[in-house]
């Protein structure tokens, strides 16, 4: 890397590989991959890294919502909680 990024370039990508590495839980894979373009005399880029490490979907947390009674709503237009 010092012979295509300068100092502050090299220590961004350094930072924004630890930070993927962390956030794909893929560590060792990662920096395998990234040592492995290097020795080969490229270096792969963030967006390169990031398609084959981080995962293309999200999990969504597991919630249940209680829908409220209809009735609820009746009970509002009766009582006269409606403004025209």
């Amino acid at each position: 890397m010092d012979e295509t990024l300068s100092a502050d370039k090299a220590f961004h990508y350094l930072v924004r590989l630890l930070h993927l590495a962390k956030k794909s839980d893929r560590q060792d894979s990662l920096g395998r991959y990234v040592l492995n373009a290097i020795e080969n005399g490229t270096t792969p880029s963030l967006l390169q890294c990031e398609a084959r490490f981080l995962p293309t979907t999200r999990a969504l947390p597991d919630f249940t919502v209680q829908q409220h009674a209809l009735g609820d709503y009746q009970a509002l237009l009766q009582a006269g909680g409606h403004h025209d």
